[in-house]
């Protein structure tokens, strides 16, 4: 038993003081104690020298694995002065890659589902607030607050993925041999912004579905909204309405690529009136606006 305690120590010692990359051989009682050791000993690393992103731990834990997220270290802290982040590292065959995923909306929160799947393939993935906390849908945060504005437009995905692989290193003894990123919506749009102001952070990006003209989305929501109401101030369609234009413009354009799979290949190029093959259409409002050019 003695001897059992000395070998303990002696290893988190080891993984402590001499960078002995924390990748267990196996999950039994002794290496995860290791392996918690080793991911504590993150909240005494002094990370305030990075160049560019100035950061601090606030708390560093392992994480036991739950469904298909396996244990892992997780490292939350800042960026000076509010950029929010939590890093996810598999304390188990590491892939030696390193990827950091986007948010949503006006952002505030972490994203950090976003880390299962790549977690469970041997990523660490770091996810930030974008520097501000509040819900995806609000914006106050940016009310005379310069400092956010910069944050969330392009610094903070730049200094997340500086501070991110500098810890990465920390942990794992090594640098990441790649590096990548990968968001939507206005993770999509940070993922753009990463290509053309920072091009040296990532070996590789998915921008998916960017939001790159905050002026004309929602010009085209206060448009639809418009449109489908009524001036009674009620929906123009019922759910069944609804169902029943559905059906009919499938049923009409479906075949445009030459493939019936119940989806329109080329929605602008689909005209049809479905009212006329329906037999009925929906209550037209008096004040129906015209779709802006």
């Amino acid at each position: 038993m003695k001897s059992q305690c000395k070998f303990l120590a002696a290893t988190v010692v080891a993984y402590i003081f001499c960078g002995v990359p924390p990748v267990l051989a196996d999950a039994g009682n002794d290496g995860m104690k290791a392996a918690a050791a080793s991911c504590k000993a993150l909240e005494n690393v002094d990370f305030t020298g990075i160049l560019d992103a100035p950061t601090q731990l606030t708390e560093a834990k392992l994480v036991e694995a739950s469904g298909v997220v396996p244990t892992h270290c997780l490292a939350k802290g800042y960026i000076t002065s509010h950029v929010g982040i939590e890093l996810r590292m598999p304390i188990q065959n590491w892939n030696g890659k390193f990827l950091e995923v986007g948010c949503g909306g006006h952002c505030g929160l972490f994203f950090t589902q976003l880390c299962a799947g790549p977690l469970r393939k041997g990523y660490a993935c770091i996810a930030s607030d974008m520097g501000h906390t509040s819900l995806t849908t609000q914006a106050a945060w940016a009310y005379h607050n310069l400092q956010a504005e910069v944050d969330w437009s392009y610094r903070a995905a730049h200094v997340t993925a500086i501070a991110g692989k500098a810890i990465t290193q920390e942990y794992y003894s090594r640098a990441p041999a790649k590096s990548y990123f990968l968001g939507c919506s206005t993770g999509g749009r940070k993922g753009l912004v990463e290509s053309q102001r920072f091009p040296w952070d990532f070996d590789g990006i998915v921008a998916g579905a960017p939001v790159v003209s905050s002026e004309g989305w929602p010009m085209d929501f206060l448009w639809a909204i418009k449109a489908l109401t009524g001036s009674d101030g009620k929906p123009v369609l019922s759910s069944a309405d609804a169902k029943l234009l559905h059906e009919a413009v499938v049923a009409k354009c479906d075949m445009d690529d030459g493939v019936k799979d119940g989806i329109i290949g080329d929605p602008i190029g689909c005209r049809t009136v479905p009212a006329s093959s329906a037999g009925r259409g929906p209550r037209r409002s008096a004040s129906r606006p015209r779709r802006p050019n």
